[in-house]
Parts: C-alpha cells; sequence; structure tokens
C-alpha cells in the first residue's frame, strides 16, 4: 500500500456507507444496514432519505429504531417518528426524534427496526452512514 492510500484509512477519516431498504421490512424483528465493523467506528451523522411514498403502518405510530449490537453503552442510538418520515424527506440526526450518537465497536453492526407497529408503505429508503475511523484501517460495508 502507498502512502496516498495509508492517508485513506487513517484514524479521524471519514467515509459513508449506503443502504437501500423496503420501507415494509423494517419491522420490530430488524433489519441489518451493516455487516460487522473491523475496528472502532464512531457513527457521526445518518441521513434516511425516502422518495415518493411516505413510512407509514396499520395504525399510523411506528417509529422507525436505530441500534447496534455492541457489548457496551447504549444499543438504540436513533428515532425517527413516523410523522418525521413524509413523502420526499430526508431525517437526519439533527432532526430525528431522539439522537445519542455512538461509537460503534469491533465485529459490531448497525441495524434498523420498527417499534411499536411494524411498517407497511412499499416505498423504498435510502439510509446512509457516516463513519469516522477510530482505528487506522477501521471498515464496515453495507449489509
Amino acid at each position: 500500500m502507498d502512502w496516498v492510500q495509508e492517508l485513506k484509512v487513517e484514524v479521524g477519516t471519514t467515509f459513508s456507507v449506503k443502504k437501500t431498504v423496503l420501507q415494509s421490512n423494517i419491522v420490530a424483528a430488524g433489519i441489518d444496514l451493516t455487516g460487522v465493523s473491523s475496528g472502532a467506528l464512531e457513527l457521526i451523522a445518518v441521513y434516511i432519505q425516502n422518495g415518493a411514498t411516505a413510512f407509514d403502518s396499520a395504525a399510523h405510530g411506528a417509529t422507525a429504531e436505530l441500534y447496534t449490537n455492541n457489548a457496551s453503552g447504549s444499543l438504540s442510538f436513533m428515532t425517527a417518528a413516523q410523522a418525521l418520515l413524509i413523502a420526499n424527506c430526508i431525517v437526519s440526526e439533527k432532526n430525528a426524534t431522539i439522537w445519542r450518537g455512538v461509537v460503534l465497536e469491533n465485529g459490531k453492526k448497525v441495524s434498523i427496526k420498527a417499534t411499536r407497529e411494524n411498517f407497511t408503505s412499499a416505498g423504498n429508503a435510502d439510509i446512509y452512514l457516516v463513519f469516522r475511523r477510530l482505528v487506522a484501517g477501521a471498515t464496515i460495508a453495507a449489509a
């Protein structure tokens, strides 16, 4: 690896991961947004972007919750109430219902689930996760 490539993966460098999910697949059992990490990563931003189909559920009260399988710390770090997930919206950590930030431990992943009730809408949502490396070479990929 040459020095330019090494600089791209040094501590403090950032990168993003994108996962497209069908809204109706966001259920209480959860779905993975990423594979497992290799090294510690700080999740510094999240963007949920959906197209013309608003997130919906049977009783119109679902909440999307992003969480990790970390061994320590808060497992749930972001929630977005269904009312925020209207058609053609962008929900980020800045306007989420709850944002706690998270350090993803080595060998762990990020997932999303529905709370209160499952989502039933048929639209797609693009979920972007922006990470900062806390360990040189740390990385993660979309599930």
